[in-house]
């Protein structure tokens, strides 16, 4: 009974799918253009920080990561850290290599 009723439900997936025109929310552009945009954004980023020989926040979050693989019940936390203070700091480093100050 719970076979067929299992079987059923398989068959009604795939003839909604099937009626389905479009699976993907996104266009094939929009990954794309994401793409093209992460690649001009590390290149930036190699010209701006990484040229002058500042490599101290890339190390350090290569030690986050590191840190997050052997603390994982603290990953989560370590994580937070990485993406969220340490972007930051990257972000006012980018500005005011920009304004040169």
């Amino acid at each position: 009974m719970e076979k067929e009723k299992y079987l059923d439900d398989l068959s009604e997936i795939r003839k909604i799918m099937s009626r389905s025109s479009r699976f993907l929310s996104l266009s094939g552009m929009s990954g794309l253009s994401t793409g093209l945009i992460a690649l001009v954004g590390a290149l930036l980023a190699e010209r701006l920080v990484f040229s002058r020989g500042n490599y101290l926040l890339g190390l350090a979050e290569i030690l986050l990561g590191l840190l997050a693989l052997v603390f994982i019940s603290q990953s989560l936390y370590i994580w937070m850290l990485g993406f969220g203070l340490f972007q930051m700091v990257y972000g006012l480093l980018i500005q005011r290599k920009r304004r040169g100050v």
